[in-house]
């Protein structure tokens, strides 16, 4: 299921985007949060850092990211796995002055995109 190499966008219930989560075979290998992202999972994100998710599953662990995606779906976040290819337009789609709504439909639009069309 996991890419060699993948982003993870996180977003709030209301389709707020709140930051992203690369990967490499599953295993975090950056984090980068807005604003609402510090304020809503932060903390989380700290803690697992020093004592792993569910206590058990460190940030750097192969199966890192599984569990990231059943911990946002238990707490109601919303997320879109993209190539690392789509991150250059989904920062241009950030950046428009539309409804995050849209920004998310545009997102999922861009996730859906075949790889070889991003570059």
């Amino acid at each position: 299921m996991t890419s060699t190499q993948e982003c993870l966008i996180v977003f709030d219930p209301e389709h707020n985007p709140l930051g992203e989560i690369f990967f490499n075979q599953g295993a975090c290998r950056q984090i980068s949060l807005n604003q609402a992202g510090e304020d809503l999972i932060g903390s989380h994100i700290t803690d697992w850092q020093t004592n792993g998710l569910d206590e058990s599953v460190t940030m750097q662990a192969p199966d890192f990211e599984q569990a990231f995606l059943l911990w946002l779906q238990d707490h109601g976040y919303l997320h879109l796995t993209m190539p690392l290819a789509a991150m250059v337009a989904w920062s241009e789609i950030q950046q428009m002055d539309i409804e995050q709504q849209k920004k998310y439909e545009m997102a999922v639009l861009l996730r859906d995109l075949p790889v070889h069309k991003l570059v």
